[in-house]
């Protein structure tokens, strides 16, 4: 600001070609002087390079958007680069990156269709009903013939009698696919599987999507129990009709009945009918690709999909489920994605992992240093005691650690001078270290994330200022660690300043 002055006044040549005078250039007929402050248009503060952050900040403190926050500046300061500096500033807060929605979704990705029946099954639950019971589902996902048992728990010993029925009736499937939910995450669901040499697939936490075959049946199967109610007829005895027209009603993919995809023939049902010819499986898969491809190619284009970007290293935040009106729709505190297998994300957080759809993240932007940002200065209490440094002696006696003090009636007074100094002095220390806290209070969800890197990197990897305060030894240490190439920056926190 000094230089500004300078160049008003135009006391110096070439004071305008100076880089930090260069932006004033443009408007130097607006700014004016008055009362130690610069304005623009006499109604505009015209802020230093040290508060522009601060200034933001003030304008951000409502969380508005980047036009609302850049407005609010504009009516009463004015600095180079406002708006550049604003934008940085808003898109890299944390809070309003946790609480804006990400409508990205990834393109439907089609399972293989099995080569013959029971292959491979799909099992999931509907309920709990009025009777304080469940309805056990399974689907074929080459047929799409269902298979519904009414279970009083979701518990393993409650479905093993419906296992072993259908699983001795039609074989052993290769795979079985479900949900996360009991008793598919338990023990002994696993050790059944493992003893029928079944390989079990479990879905993505929280992305039903990935179980669609089971899911869709499941609301075709709740509309069913419903119009049941309606008609208050027997519910077992209801969800068997349903059943045997399920059954014999052409599917939607294949075009012919889950029944004729595996006996081959046309189920018997209520209408009466004429014995066909079998089809061979080969026609249903082409038939059942063709019908996935369109499928797929319709709801791609309908949601507008785009596959995912996130890599491995990536800083990214989690959706969290609503737990009331004020829950923001993302965990404000960040992820590193440590596995990506196509849309299936697998992230870390200190001892905690998860693996969601890629759906569920969206790319977490750590906020930049702010240009010209002076960092306070702290005088250490070993410099206090060695500019002051006495003996309290008794009344008129030598002072040390004054050079001029002598044996005179004045060395009580200058015993009571010194003595106030270092009370001056001990008073900036602390003003200065509540300034310190102030300002690193904002950096403290990343300083604690960055401490929780692992602890090879976190031992290895050395900042700025550590190196300035280590001396000169372990600052050859520092050089020595990079040349071995141990010395290794954290991926993903290129942006990430910590000081």
């Amino acid at each position: 600001m000094n230089l500004l002055k300078e160049a008003l006044m135009g006391n110096k040549e070439g004071v305008w070609a100076v880089p930090e005078i260069k932006p004033f250039n443009k408007i130097k007929e607006e700014i004016t002087y008055e009362q130690g402050i610069f304005l623009r248009n006499r109604d505009r503060i015209i802020i230093p390079k040290s508060l522009q952050e601060n200034v933001i900040n003030l304008a951000h403190k409502g969380h508005l958007g980047i036009i609302k926050t850049k407005q609010i500046l504009r009516t009463k300061v004015w600095f180079p680069n406002l708006d550049v500096l604003t934008e940085a500033f808003v898109k890299t807060c944390s809070v309003c990156q946790a609480v804006t929605k990400s409508e990205q979704r990834n393109p439907i990705v089609s399972s293989p269709t099995p080569n013959y029946p029971f292959q491979r099954v799909d099992v999931d639950f509907a309920g709990p009903f009025r009777n304080s019971k469940y309805l056990f589902i399974i689907v074929d996902e080459l047929s799409r013939y269902p298979f519904i048992e009414i279970v009083k728990s979701t518990s393993f010993q409650s479905i093993l009698p419906v296992l072993n029925n259908i699983f001795t009736s039609f074989g052993y499937p290769e795979t079985l696919k479900s949900d996360n939910g009991p008793p598919f995450n338990s023990r002994d669901f696993k050790q059944f599987l493992d003893d029928c040499g079944i390989k079990h697939t479990r879905v993505t936490p929280y992305w039903p999507e990935a179980n669609g075959l089971a899911e869709r049946f499941v609301k075709t199967c709740k509309k069913a129990l419903l119009c049941t109610h309606l008609e208050t007829g027997n519910f077992d005895a209801k969800i068997q009709e349903f059943l045997v027209s399920y059954r014999s009603a052409p599917h939607a993919s294949t075009k012919i009945s889950p029944f004729e995809a595996v006996f081959k023939r046309r189920m018997n049902n209520y209408i009466p009918q004429i014995r066909q010819n079998n089809e061979d499986n080969r026609e249903i898969k082409i038939t059942d690709m063709r019908s996935k491809e369109k499928q797929k190619r319709y709801a791609d284009m309908k949601r507008s999909t785009v596959p995912h970007r996130f890599v491995v290293g990536e800083y990214v935040l989690c959706k969290q489920m609503k737990r009331d009106n004020l829950t923001p729709h993302y965990d404000p505190n960040p992820y590193k994605i440590i596995r990506v297998a196509g849309t299936t994300i697998t992230a870390q957080r200190k001892n905690q992992i998860i693996k969601r759809n890629s759906f569920f993240f969206k790319k977490f932007m750590y906020r930049k240093e702010m240009p010209g940002k002076k960092k306070p200065e702290i005088t250490s209490q070993k410099k206090i005691n060695k500019r002051v440094k006495f003996r309290i002696m008794e009344e008129g006696k030598v002072c040390e650690g004054s050079p001029n003090t002598s044996h005179t009636e004045n060395g009580t007074v200058k015993h009571q001078e010194e003595k106030e100094e270092i009370n001056e002095i001990n008073d900036d220390q602390d003003e200065t270290l509540r300034e310190l806290s102030r300002t690193f209070e904002d950096s403290k969800n990343e300083i604690e994330f960055v401490i929780a890197e692992s602890s090879e990197d976190s031992s290895e990897y050395l900042t700025s200022n550590e190196s300035e305060g280590l001396g000169e030894e372990k600052g050859e240490r520092k050089k020595t660690l990079r040349s071995r190439g141990k010395l290794k920056k954290p991926a993903g926190l290129e942006d990430f300043v910590l000081n």
